[in-house]
């Protein structure tokens, strides 16, 4: 897997601690049969349009897009970097993004998503206690009807995500089917880096 980089930036969100700004990349994921597009949704606004499009009809389809939370996202400044999966019709066929890195635990969405549930307090500890390392959340992940084994190459960004952020840790919520897909990839990436 080779990153192509160029002058484009990617900058996190207000409120985020992330200066820096790593540069724009993409790359072939031959399993995945796509080009994943890494970048910030000022420095691709076509793509993050498509990403948006994508996403909306996504989670629509399984009754769940209020959960996107559009309007607070459209424009793109909350988002620290997003990825797209490019098919070779240059067709964007799926995507996700990332929100950090965190300076409180409070700036994660997981803690609204878990409200009122055990564990609340256990979650907020187990990022805080993250914090110093830095902390991103994958959010919005979706991957197109008929798009073969794109959510596992998403599922992949997590680490690219760690890399351009400069975060020693990612984090997400999910359904239990697409927490089954980033188990898989985690223990395959532990495998090759001969991580027990």
């Amino acid at each position: 897997m080779e990153f192509i980089a160029s002058a484009d930036a990617i900058s996190a969100g207000p409120g985020f601690a992330c200066e820096e700004r790593p540069p724009r990349v993409s790359y072939a994921d031959e399993e995945g049969g796509c080009t994943v597009v890494a970048a910030a949704p000022s420095a691709e606004p076509g793509l993050w349009h498509a990403y948006l499009s994508g996403a909306r009809e996504s989670y629509r389809r399984f009754g769940v897009e209020r959960a996107l939370g559009l309007d607070g996202m459209r424009d793109g400044r909350t988002t620290a970097v997003f990825f797209v999966a490019v098919d070779p019709s240059g067709t964007v066929v799926g995507g996700v993004r990332a929100v950090g890195p965190f300076r409180r635990a409070e700036d994660s969405h997981a803690l609204v998503e878990w409200a009122g549930q055990s564990g609340l307090d256990e979650v907020r500890a187990m990022i805080s206690a993250r914090l110093p390392g830095g902390v991103a959340e994958m959010k919005g992940a979706w991957a197109g009807r008929g798009a073969g084994r794109v959510a596992t190459t998403l599922a992949r960004v997590a680490v690219h995500t760690m890399d351009l952020l400069g975060v020693r840790f990612v984090m997400a919520t999910s359904a239990a089917y697409v927490a089954l897909q980033l188990l898989e990839c985690v223990d395959a990436c532990g495998e090759l880096a001969g991580v027990q």
